[in-house]
């Protein structure tokens, strides 16, 4: 069994023998505003108030993420604590203390160009904002961001907002079928996907990273959109031709991105099946046509920490997907951490 298969299992199956430590209460306190979040951080109120679109401080600071999104494992800040249940049934079921994890989450899709369209049913959109492509190229080109939106997903599970995964995941499958977003397949199909509790959402989510014309459904915004708004979707230029290479070693021109069938093809697309049991996972593999130029290797999307959560680990010497060109970032991503 790969060690993604294995991480994935462990969420799902809600961490076998993790007891709770009833003195362990620090992610709620500082949801409750009580205490900072360290080292060098804030009380929560002040992160959502100050830290919003300050994007150098969200890029280059590394030891906020485990306080804004606590999970059952450990992180690599030391002065974090894994996340307790009773802790996160306190904050589920606390109105409060939930609109703060929202702010949080919107704290981090305004960083990654995008922004929640919806409270309720979860609906991510591009944020209309005119940075959103700098914050696109960002997240593909730092690749410890892949590990933090792992950490997010799995938190929002452990708060009872697993309605809001789906509408994520299919928003960033549907900007990667447009051209964007393509540094993040390994990502999705391997931990993002996977992470999801329903096994028909799952399905659904693999067979769209798969199939672009088999669109997930995701429920809509409730409030009536603007014409300007039901176009955003379909902005930023049409997907480029793939040349998949396939198990027997033919490769065929197709007008989608697909994974590269192996010997460790799981029977169900998403690398779990329908009991929530991981199976072997296939590695995503995509071949660039010779006529996209310029192409650059992205090194694999999670650690060999076997936390699987954001921090400075050392990154496992894969290859990722190849892009077609190679983006660079300006303005405010302009220096390097």
């Amino acid at each position: 069994m790969s060690w993604a298969a294995k991480d994935v299992a462990r969420y799902l199956s809600g961490y076998p023998g993790k007891k709770d430590d009833l003195a362990a209460n620090l992610n709620l306190r500082f949801y409750k505003n009580e205490i900072q979040s360290y080292p060098q951080g804030d009380y929560i109120d002040e992160i959502h108030k100050d830290w919003f679109g300050h994007y150098e401080l969200l890029e280059g600071h590394h030891g906020y993420i485990q306080w804004l999104f606590p999970i059952r494992e450990k992180g690599m800040n030391s002065y974090s604590q894994e996340l307790q249940l009773f802790e996160a049934k306190a904050i589920a079921e606390d109105p409060k203390l939930t609109k703060r994890l929202i702010k949080s989450y919107r704290l981090m899709l305004d960083f990654y160009g995008m922004e929640l369209a919806c409270e309720t049913t979860g609906l991510v959109r591009r944020k209309k904002n005119e940075n959103w492509k700098e914050c696109y190229c960002n997240l593909e080109e730092r690749s410890h961001n892949w590990l933090r939106i792992t950490r997010i997903l799995k938190c929002l599970g452990e708060m009872n907002l697993e309605h809001y995964k789906k509408p994520l995941l299919a928003h960033m499958i549907s900007e990667r079928h447009t051209g964007y977003l393509r540094a993040c397949g390994r990502s999705l199909a391997n931990y993002w996907i996977p992470v999801v509790r329903s096994a028909d959402e799952r399905d659904e989510l693999a067979q769209y990273f798969l199939d672009k014309t088999k669109p997930v459904s995701v429920a809509p915004e409730p409030e009536k959109k603007t014409g300007e708004e039901k176009n955003m979707a379909t902005e930023g230029g049409g997907h480029q031709k793939a040349q998949t290479k396939l198990a027997d070693g033919k490769s065929v021109s197709k007008e989608k991105t697909t994974i590269a069938t192996t010997t460790d093809q799981p029977s169900s697309a998403s690398g779990i099946d329908g009991g929530g049991q991981p199976q072997k996972m296939a590695e995503a593999k995509i071949v660039v046509s010779e006529t996209e130029t310029a192409a650059t290797t992205v090194t694999n999307d999670q650690t060999s920490n076997a936390s699987g959560i954001d921090g400075r680990g050392q990154l496992q010497n894969m290859t990722g997907d190849k892009i077609g060109k190679q983006s660079k970032i300006t303005g405010f991503f302009a220096k390097k951490p």
